[in-house]
C-alpha cells in the first residue's frame, strides 16, 4: 500500500524495522501507517507501535496485557 509506505518512510530506519515487524497496532488492529506516521510508545522498556494518538491511552492503561500478546507473537 503506497500510503502505508510513504507514513513509514517517515520513522527511522531503526524504528521503520520495528514497525514493520510489528505490522498491526498494538490497540485497534489497523495496519500501521494506515492512519499517518505510527506512533512509538515504551511499554515498561519494550518499544511498541500504535497507530494514532487515540490510541495511547488504551496502550498505556492494557500494557500488561499488550506485552504478553507480544510475547506470545
Amino acid at each position: 500500500n503506497p500510503e502505508i509506505e510513504v507514513s513509514l518512510a517517515k520513522l527511522s530506519a531503526e524504528d521503520r524495522a520495528l514497525a514493520e515487524k510489528q505490522a498491526d497496532c498494538v490497540v485497534g488492529g489497523d495496519a500501521l501507517g494506515s492512519m499517518g506516521m505510527p506512533i512509538k510508545l515504551d511499554l515498561d522498556g519494550t518499544p511498541v507501535f500504535i497507530c494514532c494518538e487515540g490510541c495511547r491511552d488504551s496502550a498505556i492503561e492494557n500494557k500488561d496485557e499488550i506485552l504478553a500478546n507480544l510475547v506470545k507473537e
